[in-house]
């Protein structure tokens, strides 16, 4: 019996995607760049292969911040400072919050069967002040970051933090829920927990190891 949510924060309960393009044009037209849908498109394309690379320990985050956008604005052929945009666009996503179709619904129903606990490899402060913005930090026991654990998902010791921080002696009773599968069902995988893929996308891995894969947060309410 299920008594513990382990779930993931960007793309799964806040649109990190829609949040970032919202930061990407209000930030361009601050700084004068033109905009153009290739650049989302782009930032997309190396910012998760960028993710990738911390989830599977090659890369930092630090790293990250200092390569991010200067490769983005390489790849644009962009003429512009990317550690300036890097700092704007950091600071500009904590005051950006909006919800994956139907993740406020999910979090009250959650909430009141399960203990939620929320999991991030993005930065801790950043993640409390978007969930605060959304109002969604009243269904949630506490926020895990990779950044206060030493290791991001899907390191299995991410995982086993949050289960003795919690006191959890079944890993049976926990359920992991994410969007991510290197992150969040790898992590699942690597731990020997449950675990829901939010395949949002629909990329349809076929060799799919998640427990349940779900196209719709909606679909959750009926798995648990």
């Amino acid at each position: 019996m299920k008594k513990y949510i382990f779930l993931d924060i960007d793309n799964t309960l806040l649109d990190f995607n829609k949040c970032s393009k919202i930061s990407i044009q209000e930030g361009f037209k601050k700084y004068g760049i033109t905009y153009h849908e290739d650049v989302f498109d782009t930032f997309v394309k190396i910012n998760d292969s960028l993710w990738e690379q911390i989830e599977e320990g090659k890369l930092t985050k630090t790293k990250l911040y200092e390569i991010r956008w200067n490769t983005i604005f390489r790849a644009l052929k962009i003429d512009f400072e990317g550690h300036v945009f890097e700092r704007y666009f950091v600071n500009s996503l904590n005051y950006i919050a909006k919800e994956v179709d139907g993740a406020y619904d999910l979090l009250q129903y959650l909430s009141n069967k399960y203990e939620v606990f929320l999991t991030s490899n993005a930065p801790y402060d950043q993640q409390w002040n978007r969930l605060k913005i959304a109002d969604m930090l009243k269904y949630v026991k506490k926020i895990y970051a990779s950044e206060k654990i030493g290791c991001a998902k899907p390191n299995k010791r991410f995982f086993n933090y949050c289960i003795n921080d919690i006191g959890i002696t079944d890993k049976s009773e926990i359920m992991i829920i994410g969007d991510s599968y290197s992150a969040d069902v790898q992590g699942g995988i690597n731990s020997q927990i449950e675990t829901i893929w939010f395949d949002r996308n629909k990329k349809g891995i076929n060799d799919s190891l998640a427990t349940y894969k779900i196209n719709s947060l909606y679909e959750i309410m009926n798995i648990l």
